[in-house]
């Protein structure tokens, strides 16, 4: 098991809100093109994820369970001859903040499995985490109603720009602009 644990400046509740919300992983999660929901019930749902890692194309059937501080993601059809995820968000002592904490079960198949060492593997998901948690918090901060925000007096927020996977997000003046990165 690969375990990974980060913080970010966020409530638990819009953490979990975040990751349930299954239909825009593609604008903040590494490496999800594009997500569908192919059957859900309140706790549950079964989706399938395209994804791209280092220019080829993968597709993902994946279960998943969400209870109010965890989401449970399990293979149920792909490119892997496993993937298990748990996502936990919990307070932390000092009570600023979600503590998060992935717990990952994977065996590559087939070529990957051959030529991915595990060292090689870890350091991309270091670094996939990194990327997760610096762009929960972007995605996070894109969601937060402008009086949350601590503007000093003699300054005004005229636009901000998020980037979110495969574009840039630019807020100006109440509107939404996509533009799509060549």
């Amino acid at each position: 098991m690969i375990t990974k644990i980060g913080h970010v400046d966020m409530e638990p509740p819009q953490v979990m809100a975040i990751f349930s919300d299954i239909s825009n992983w593609p604008r903040w999660m590494p490496g999800i093109r594009r997500t569908r929901t192919l059957n859900r019930s309140e706790n549950a749902a079964r989706i399938a994820l395209d994804q791209s890692f280092r220019g080829r194309e993968y597709y993902q059937e994946l279960d998943c369970r969400f209870s109010h501080n965890q989401v449970e993601l399990r293979q149920h059809k792909g490119s892997l001859r496993r993937w298990d995820c748990n996502w936990r968000f919990s307070t932390p002592p000092d009570g600023l903040g979600t503590t998060i904490t992935s717990e990952l079960e994977i065996e590559l198949g087939g070529m990957m499995g051959l030529l991915a060492g595990r060292r090689m593997l870890n350091q991309f998901l270091e670094q996939t985490f990194r990327d997760t948690l610096r762009r929960l918090e972007q995605r996070g901060r894109s969601q937060a109603p402008a009086a949350a925000i601590q503007i000093p007096p003699e300054q005004d927020i005229i636009l901000q720009i998020f980037e979110t996977g495969q574009e840039l997000e630019l807020w100006f003046d109440g509107r939404i602009y996509r533009l799509k990165a060549v």
